[in-house]
């Protein structure tokens, strides 16, 4: 006599790796990834400039604290330095984008 073969799947992982694998097959295509993370960022770009985001420059400073040599803190200190948001949805900042596109790119250490 003939067996029947068995139809039942292999077993998936369960737990918690089957629950990020079945939340990582339903990821789409990186390309698309990387193109709904770029609208993303345009739009915030555009929400910090209208709303006048600005941010101060601070560098963290060493301080050797008194009596302790091998232990030190740091201090913040401010530059005096201000950064403002460009909206990258005008003509001049989508023009910024792509004409320092293949320098961020070249200067970005894991592609460099």
């Amino acid at each position: 006599m003939a067996e029947h073969a068995s139809t039942t799947k292999p077993d998936s992982p369960g737990g918690w790796l089957g629950w990020i694998e079945r939340i990582g097959n339903q990821l789409p295509d990186p390309a698309t990834l990387f193109l709904i993370g770029t609208v993303l960022v345009m739009i915030a770009s555009a929400v910090a400039a209208k709303t006048q985001w600005v941010v101060e420059e601070r560098l963290p400073e060493q301080v050797a604290t008194l009596g302790q040599a091998a232990d030190t803190a740091v201090k913040w200190v401010t530059t005096g330095k201000n950064y403002e948001a460009n909206n990258i949805l005008t003509r001049d900042g989508l023009f910024w984008a792509i004409s320092s596109m293949v320098k961020n790119f070249i200067n970005f250490a894991p592609l460099g």
